[in-house]
């Protein structure tokens, strides 16, 4: 089975991020032109990967729950009880248990920031939260591994003979 495509970019993105902190760091102890040029490429990397994840369907629940942390992670500080909820979910969804209501509510929750007021990050966050649904909503499918076929259970004559 191939692996989450969600779980692929984030990876690249936890890379780039660390990358970024470390010549981040080089660059306020000593600065350097070439490394404030590398600087500027890694962010736009970092853009690229989050505009990638922004078109990516998700595979699995693993990648739904990494979509659905970032969107806690974009909502308004006055919506931090839905993050908080977001964040529940996240995990659930993680630990590969998919319950109807926490799709019910995800659903609800994209509905009401699409509906709310014109902000672009909502926009967004409501479009992130499609996708993570969307992933979180397929199937799970278990192939069963093919097992020889057991013999006839012994009759009660044959148990009861005598030796």
């Amino acid at each position: 089975m191939p692996i989450d495509p969600v779980i692929l970019i984030m990876e690249r993105i936890r890379r780039a991020e660390s990358d970024l902190r470390v010549e981040s760091k080089l660059n306020s102890l000593n600065y350097s032109s070439a490394r404030a040029d590398l600087i500027n490429t890694i962010l736009m990397r970092i853009r690229k990967l989050y505009d990638e994840l922004t078109q990516t369907v998700p595979s699995s629940s693993l990648g739904a729950a990494e979509l659905i942390r970032i969107a806690a992670h974009r909502l308004p500080f006055s919506h931090a009880r839905y993050a908080c909820h977001l964040e529940r979910v996240a995990e659930r969804l993680g630990a590969g248990q998919r319950i109807h209501n926490d799709l019910v509510w995800l659903r609800a929750l994209a509905d009401a920031l699409r509906t709310g007021e014109p902000d672009d990050r909502n926009d967004r966050t409501a479009a992130i939260l499609a996708l993570a649904i969307r992933g979180a909503a397929q199937p799970v499918l278990v192939h069963r591994a093919l097992m020889p076929q057991r013999g006839m259970p012994p009759r009660l004559e044959q148990l009861s003979a005598p030796l």
